[in-house]
């Protein structure tokens, strides 16, 4: 993004930023979906995984580009924040969910002062 608006030392470490930090994920990601999923499950959160991070961007360039054509490039950054508001809401709305059932499993965990009376 930055490397056509900058100078040539700017743009050398912008790409060089992109690159480490965009590809570096990646066998981080493989790493922790094998590490945290069951081995029995392990085939099918692959799946959803990768039909995540790469089917579902084919996808919204695709439907990028439909709205740039019909309404106007404007609108694709519009229309790209509402997705990032909506990932970020469900996100948020996910990690409550799991905080608040290992709290209440943490709840019902007896401690040893407890089992002594």
């Amino acid at each position: 993004m930055f490397s056509g608006l900058s100078t040539q030392q700017i743009a050398a470490y912008s790409t060089t930023f992109v690159l480490i930090f965009g590809v570096a994920g990646q066998p981080v990601c493989n790493s922790l979906v094998a590490d945290y999923s069951p081995a029995s499950r392990r085939g099918l959160i692959f799946g959803l995984y990768y039909f995540f991070n790469f089917g579902l961007s084919s996808f919204a360039a695709t439907m990028m580009g439909f709205i740039a054509d019909r309404i106007g490039l404007s609108w694709v950054f519009i229309a790209a924040a509402i997705c990032g508001i909506i990932g970020s809401a469900f996100i948020g709305a996910l990690l409550f969910l799991v905080l608040w059932k290992s709290h209440h499993a943490l709840e019902t965990v007896v401690s040893p002062e407890q089992q002594k009376t």
